[in-house]
């Protein structure tokens, strides 16, 4: 259940932004540029850690990159939720976007080295449905806000 609860928290977080995104630009009056790049800040630091991420997890303990990951995600979206600068704000999305790519490509080894060999497809599978529920409720979050 917390690997799924990580799983869903990548995709609440990735797809909330969408709707919240009219409400951070008018609050912070920026331009559709500085906007685009609070978007994409978080995919572009996702897409360069993961990989690398992910050799490196089959290298070291899994665990603990998953825990770096982790922290560095959490202190990131406190200092998000808090920013009065887009460029905090887009700052924080590039930690937010390194965080879950580090802990990311843990989720499948950590199933794969803590559960039974005949309960993966369940774990898996079960990977997936929290991933589903956060990619539901993420633009409900952010359309809340």
């Amino acid at each position: 259940m917390t690997l799924g609860l990580l799983t869903s928290v990548l995709y609440i977080d990735h797809t909330a932004i969408n709707l919240a995104l009219p409400h951070i630009t008018y609050h912070l009056k920026t331009t559709l540029t500085t906007s685009q790049w609070i978007m994409s800040a978080y995919d572009l630091a996702w897409a360069l850690v993961v990989i690398p991420a992910g050799f490196y997890a089959d290298a070291a303990s899994k665990r603990l990159l998953c825990l770096f990951g982790m922290t560095i995600f959490a202190v990131a979206s406190l200092v998000a939720g808090m920013s009065q600068s887009p460029w905090v704000l887009i700052g924080a999305r590039i930690l937010q976007g390194i965080g879950t790519g580090l802990y990311f490509p843990t989720l499948y080894g950590i199933i794969r080295l803590y559960f039974h060999h005949t309960h993966h497809s369940r774990a898996i599978g079960s990977l997936c449905l929290w991933s589903g529920l956060g990619m539901a409720v993420g633009p409900f979050l952010g359309g809340f806000s």
